[in-house]
């Protein structure tokens, strides 16, 4: 089910969680306000550290 595999994907997680929509939200704020006008041609991972934890 749904409800199974999130819950495997959350318990895989160096945080034991998964990101809230807030946290994302946070990065697309930051990502327009001009704190991050010199940013270009970057990625910003919003993982909670799965693919470090992956690899």
């Amino acid at each position: 089910s749904i409800e199974e595999e999130t819950a495997k994907q959350a318990q895989d997680s160096p945080f034991n969680r998964l990101a809230s929509p807030q946290e994302f939200a946070n990065v697309a704020v930051f990502l327009v306000s001009p704190a991050a006008a010199y940013l270009t041609g970057t990625m910003i991972v919003v993982d909670g550290g799965m693919y470090k934890a992956t690899y």
